[in-house]
C-alpha cells in the first residue's frame, strides 16, 4: 500500500497568520510569493469578519472568494504530490449569523469552535 500523503487545510481561523493548517510548511516549500499571498488573504478575513455579525459587506466577501479560488489552485500546483488539499470556506456560508440562527457552540458560519493544529514552523 503506498504511503498517503498528509493533508494540508486550505482554511482561515480567527487571528491566524495563514490560512494552512496540518502540515509543516518546511514540508512543502511554498513559494514565498504564495505565502504573502496567503497571508494577504487571511488578513483580509481578520479585518472584514465578524464571528458574530458575519461579512462586514457583501463586496469585499466576493472579493475574498474570488481570491480563494486563485489561491486554492496556486496550492494545487504547489503541493502535487506533496500534500492533499481540504478546502475549507466556512466563512462563506455566513450569512445567516444573527444569534438564533446558528446552533449554539457554533461560530458563524457554521465552523465548529474547536481550536485547530497551526503548520507555521520554520
Amino acid at each position: 500500500m503506498p504511503d498517503e500523503l498528509p493533508v494540508l487545510r486550505f482554511s482561515p481561523d480567527y487571528a491566524a497568520e495563514l490560512p494552512l493548517w496540518g502540515v509543516s510548511l518546511s514540508q512543502l516549500d511554498l513559494p514565498a510569493t504564495l505565502l504573502d499571498e496567503l497571508g494577504d488573504w487571511q488578513q483580509q478575513f481578520n479585518a472584514n469578519f465578524d464571528p458574530h455579525k458575519g461579512w462586514s459587506s457583501e463586496a469585499i466577501k466576493s472579493e475574498w472568494a474570488e481570491l480563494a479560488v486563485s489561491l486554492e489552485m496556486d496550492l494545487r500546483v504547489e503541493i502535487d504530490g506533496k500534500a492533499t488539499l481540504l478546502v475549507d470556506l466556512w466563512p462563506l456560508e455566513a450569512d445567516d449569523c444573527e444569534p438564533g440562527r446558528r446552533p449554539s457552540g457554533m461560530s458563524c458560519g457554521g465552523a465548529a469552535t474547536a481550536p485547530l493544529t497551526p503548520t507555521r514552523m520554520a
